[in-house]
């Protein structure tokens, strides 16, 4: 990704995240690295959608296509409390983040208006709460406010799977304002590692589980 010539980087904000090092348990990255070799076919070319009922006793957010962002802003405060995307949502969401990802080329501009702002964002690791913060002091992405995150979303933090799953949603909202690379993190062991320590495809977390701490300004 390049960014257009006219891009000011005294425009965009920085911030700084306090990763904490509640890293996955050390049993599921030595099962992961072992079987890093690994070769299955993707879910993506097993698992039927249309297929999968949503049950009438789901109380969480509802997608409909095209998503929109009250979706999103729902999604995100869902997840907040720490209860799990149904999911069939959780599916979509990936099936239409995989199309959008695929047909973007390797290198492209991202051209900035004059006076215009772009926000640039390094290592999330798996840090939701400081992720929804961002948005907070930063304002929600929208086409007036585009973002660029630099990778590595999953590892470190207790959170990986709602780091990926809210940005992946923004990517369908926002295809051209809202822009992922891909980081070292970014890899087939570090999935199958973080997949592992958190068994449940939703996100959905124990009661008990332990209180985040909001991120410092």
């Amino acid at each position: 990704m390049r960014l257009a010539p006219n891009f000011n980087f005294s425009h965009a904000r920085r911030f700084r995240l306090r990763p904490r090092r509640g890293a996955p348990a050390a049993a599921a990255r030595a099962q992961a690295i072992e079987a890093g070799g690994d070769e299955a076919p993707p879910v993506s070319e097993s698992v039927h959608i249309e297929t999968i009922v949503v049950e009438d006793s789901y109380d969480g957010p509802r997608l409909s296509w095209p998503i929109t962002a009250e979706f999103v802003k729902e999604l995100t405060e869902h997840l907040r409390a720490q209860k799990a995307l149904h999911r069939r949502y959780v599916f979509e969401i990936l099936r239409e983040a995989e199309n959008i990802l695929k047909r973007l080329p390797s290198v492209f501009d991202v051209p900035i208006p004059p006076g215009g702002t772009f926000s640039v964002c390094g290592d999330t690791h798996g840090q939701f709460y400081d992720l929804l913060n961002i948005f907070t002091i930063n304002g929600w992405p929208s086409p007036e406010n585009p973002y660029l995150f630099n990778g590595d979303y999953v590892d470190r933090g207790s959170f990986s799977f709602e780091v990926v799953l809210t940005m992946l949603a923004m990517k369908c909202l926002l295809p051209d304002h809202f822009h992922l690379t891909r980081g070292n993190h970014e890899s087939k062991t570090m999935n199958k590692m973080c997949a592992r320590a958190t068994p449940d495809l939703a996100g959905s977390r124990r009661r008990g589980s332990r209180t985040p701490r909001p991120a410092r300004r």
